[in-house]
């Protein structure tokens, strides 16, 4: 039950890594409309935000998975590991969003039609 929470705990940190690592790729993202850089640039950086982010959503299900599996084994709910995985999946969730959108905004602009 105790190396099941250590566990928990473990991933948990992992997960906020991600987030971290997702993070600096929309940085560096950001940082591109700034200053000049090959179209190729970007297009590696989205890829590669994506794939973090979809990373970072099979990591947040593995963490969801383990916080009913704690809650199984040693009938305490971890609700502290719970709300801040939510957090996280939704945070990433935003990221690659605005992500997704700036590219497709820049790619195909914007249309507005009746």
């Amino acid at each position: 039950m105790l190396r099941l929470q250590r566990l928990l705990a473990f991933t948990s940190r992992v997960h906020t890594y991600l987030l971290l690592l997702l993070a600096f790729f929309f940085l560096a993202f950001c940082a591109g409309s700034y200053f000049l850089v090959d179209e190729t640039y970007i297009d590696l950086l989205v890829k590669v935000a994506d794939m973090v982010a979809w990373t970072l959503y099979f990591f947040g299900a593995w963490v969801l998975a383990l916080v009913l599996l704690v809650w199984i084994t040693s009938g305490v709910f971890p609700w502290k590991q719970l709300v801040l995985d939510l957090l996280r999946l939704a945070c990433g969730f935003g990221i690659s969003f605005v992500i997704a959108s700036v590219q497709h905004l820049v790619r195909e602009g914007l249309v507005i039609g009746f």
